[in-house]
């Protein structure tokens, strides 16, 4: 009888956590770069807020179907850009559908915690520079 208790307490834990809920963590680090690898003053618009920094920049962000807004500030040496990258179904949630054990539960788990999201690893920002400017950065 206490082997069978314990069968049916896992088998529910197991039917409530998803796959990708195991598997990743709540945020996620983004690399942030310049298409021409030089430095430029970015700002990383996403579900918790803004984070400011100069390129190579990482930004952890937290994991949700909302798309990252990435604006290059004006300078002497650049022109405005901004871009969003939306977020894609992470193929971790996908093992869900292939185990199946409880594709219901743990896929809803999933989707509420917003960790069957994935950001792209690495943000390539495309810069426009100014032709005559004389910073070097």
């Amino acid at each position: 009888m206490k082997i069978f208790s314990w069968l049916l307490l896992s088998a529910v834990v197991l039917s409530i956590v998803g796959c990708a809920s195991l598997v990743n963590k709540d945020t996620q680090p983004v690399i942030i770069s310049t298409n021409d690898l030089k430095s430029a003053t970015v700002t990383v618009t996403h579900k918790d807020g803004t984070q400011s920094g100069k390129t190579p920049f990482v930004v952890s962000v937290r994991r949700a179907n909302q798309p990252l807004i990435v604006s290059v500030e004006e300078s002497k040496c650049t022109k405005a850009t901004t871009i969003e990258k939306n977020a894609t179904v992470s193929g971790v949630f996908f093992v869900n559908a292939i185990w199946c054990f409880s594709c219901l539960f743990s896929t809803t788990t999933d989707a509420a915690t917003g960790r069957m999201w994935k950001y792209d690893e690495q943000i390539v920002v495309p810069v426009e520079r100014i032709s005559d400017c004389s910073d070097n950065t």
